[in-house]
C-alpha cells in the first residue's frame, strides 16, 4: 500500500515538475531545450531568492540594519520582476490564433512596464523609509550585516549565471541584469559594514540604504521608459531606423528606393518590420532576393519577421502612401 502511494507521489511530482518547465525533456530541438534551461533558470532563481529575502529582512530587524532591510525589500521586488519575468517568457512562446493573430506576445511588454512601475514605487518607499531613519541613526549589528550581505552575494551572483545565455529576450536580460546589481548591492553593504567598523558612524547605513535606491531607481527608471516606449510602437533601442534603410538600400544594386519603413517589437524578444522597396529594372527580384534580405535582416538586425512589397512598373500605383 505505502509503495502504491509513494509510486502515485512521485508520479504527481514528476508530472508538476514537468508542467513547471523544470522536468527532464525528452523532446528535440534547440527551441524546446532552451525554454526548458530558463524555465529551470526562473524556478530556481525564485526559489532561493525568497528564501534569502525572508532571512535578509528577518536579519535586518534583527540586527537593526536599514540597509538591509533595504536590500531585503530590492530582492523581493526582484523576485516579483522574476515571476513576472517568466510569465513574459512563457507568454512569449504563445501560439497565433484567430483572434490574437501574435498570440499572447504582445502582453511580455506590458509585464515589462509593471515590472519596473512596481520596482520604482518600492524603491522610491525604502529610500523614504531610510531617510526617517537618517534623522535618527541606530546602531547596527555589524556582525549579523556582514554575513547575511556576504551570503546575498553568492545567492544573487550564483542566479544570475542561470540566465546568463540570454540572448535578446528582454525578459531574460532583465532578470540577469537586476540579479547581477543585487549581487553589487550586496557588496556595497559588506563594504559599508565594514566602514561602519572602522569609522564607528552608524548613520552611514541609511546613508548607504539611499544611495542603493537611487541607483535602482535609476535603472529603473530606464527600464521603465523602455517599456513603455516599446508599448507606444517605438523603434527598439538596439534597432538603429537610419541604419537599416541604408542596410536595405544597399542590399542590391537594383535597388532603387526604399519606403513606408515601419519596425515595431511585438514581444519582448521580437521584432517586426515592413518596408516597399521599388527596383530600377521594373522587375520582381524574386523569391530568393526576398529570403536572403529577411534572413540578413533577422541575423544583422534581430528582426525576426519582415513583410516586404516589391514595387515593379508603375510603383506609384502599386503604393498610396
Amino acid at each position: 500500500m505505502c509503495k502504491v502511494l509513494k509510486s502515485k507521489i512521485k508520479k504527481h511530482w514528476r508530472n508538476w515538475l514537468s508542467n513547471m518547465g523544470i522536468g527532464h525533456d525528452h523532446s528535440h530541438g534547440h527551441h524546446t531545450t532552451t525554454a526548458t534551461t530558463f524555465n529551470k533558470a526562473f524556478f530556481w532563481g525564485i526559489l532561493l531568492n525568497s528564501i534569502f529575502v525572508v532571512v535578509e529582512i528577518s536579519a535586518g530587524f534583527f540586527s537593526n540594519s536599514m540597509s538591509l532591510i533595504a536590500d531585503g525589500g530590492h530582492n523581493f521586488s526582484d523576485v516579483i520582476a522574476l515571476i513576472l519575468s517568466w510569465i513574459g517568457f512563457k507568454l512569449n512562446q504563445s501560439k497565433s490564433n484567430e483572434k490574437y493573430t501574435y498570440g499572447y506576445k504582445k502582453m511580455s511588454l506590458f509585464i515589462g512596464f509593471l515590472n519596473s512601475l512596481f520596482l520604482c514605487l518600492a524603491v522610491l518607499y525604502l529610500a523614504y523609509e531610510s531617510y526617517l531613519r537618517l534623522t535618527q541613526p541606530q546602531t547596527t549589528d555589524l556582525s549579523v550585516m556582514l554575513i547575511v550581505s556576504a551570503i546575498g552575494i553568492l545567492i544573487n551572483f550564483s542566479s544570475a549565471l542561470l540566465f546568463k545565455t540570454h540572448g535578446h529576450d528582454i525578459n531574460i536580460k532583465g532578470a540577469y541584469l537586476h540579479l547581477m546589481a543585487d549581487a553589487l548591492i550586496s557588496l556595497g553593504v559588506v563594504i559599508g559594514a565594514v566602514l561602519i567598523y572602522w569609522t564607528g558612524y552608524h548613520a552611514l547605513d541609511p546613508i548607504i540604504a539611499i544611495l542603493i535606491s537611487v541607483i535602482i531607481l535609476w535603472s529603473g527608471w530606464k527600464l521603465l521608459e523602455e517599456s513603455f516606449h516599446l508599448m507606444m510602437g517605438k523603434v527598439p533601442n538596439h534597432i538603429r531606423f537610419a541604419d537599416v534603410q541604408k542596410f536595405i538600400l544597399n542590399w542590391n544594386v537594383d535597388v532603387q528606393e526604399v519606403h513606408f519603413l515601419k519596425i515595431w517589437a511585438i514581444s519582448s524578444s521580437e521584432n517586426h518590420l515592413i518596408c516597399h522597396i521599388k527596383m530600377k529594372s521594373q522587375q520582381h527580384p524574386g523569391n530568393q532576393f526576398l529570403h536572403d534580405l529577411t534572413h540578413a535582416l533577422e541575423h544583422q538586425f534581430n528582426i525576426q519577421y519582415s513583410t516586404i512589397q516589391i514595387e515593379v512598373n508603375d510603383g506609384l500605383k502599386a503604393c498610396h502612401f
